[in-house]
């Protein structure tokens, strides 16, 4: 299983997502890799794979689990709910949507998150950082 090749379908999944392209703009979308850079126009999503691990079972050979954070970013409490929720409505229970010719994702489901406060990125404007965190099954065999 190839990391980067999940990463990059889950990254496919939000830019394709009508509610998300509205509230992010969709050329380019505000979507980036594990943190935004000082400057970035605000609100934006970031996301990074925190690790993958094998699961081993007798009948699960092959499988890992992939945790992945995505995290919003905005100065308004409504502006980050409304992209939180929908990063969940595009993500939740959509295997389908995420399986390659490479792996078979088999399980999608949301295992935290939380809303923190931080002052980091402007020093007029409290930002709010919601993050979420999934974990996805996935078989490195295609089936």
């Amino acid at each position: 299983m190839n990391a980067q090749e999940l990463r990059d379908k889950i990254v496919a999944v939000l830019k394709a997502d009508a509610t998300l392209q509205s509230l992010l703009g969709s050329s380019p979308m505000k979507l980036y890799y594990n943190r935004p850079r000082k400057g970035l126009a605000l609100p934006c999503v970031t996301y990074s794979i925190l690790f993958d691990t094998p699961d081993v079972t007798m009948d699960q050979y092959g499988d890992f689990t992939v945790e992945v954070q995505i995290d919003v970013w905005s100065t308004s409490i409504d502006t980050a709910e409304a992209i939180h929720e929908a990063v969940t409505k595009a993500l939740w229970d959509q295997p389908g949507s995420l399986t390659s010719t490479n792996y078979r994702v088999r399980r999608v489901r949301r295992t935290g998150g939380g809303t923190i406060p931080t002052g980091e990125y402007k020093e007029d404007a409290e930002i709010l950082q919601v993050t979420q965190t999934w974990a996805l099954q996935v078989n490195d065999k295609a089936y």
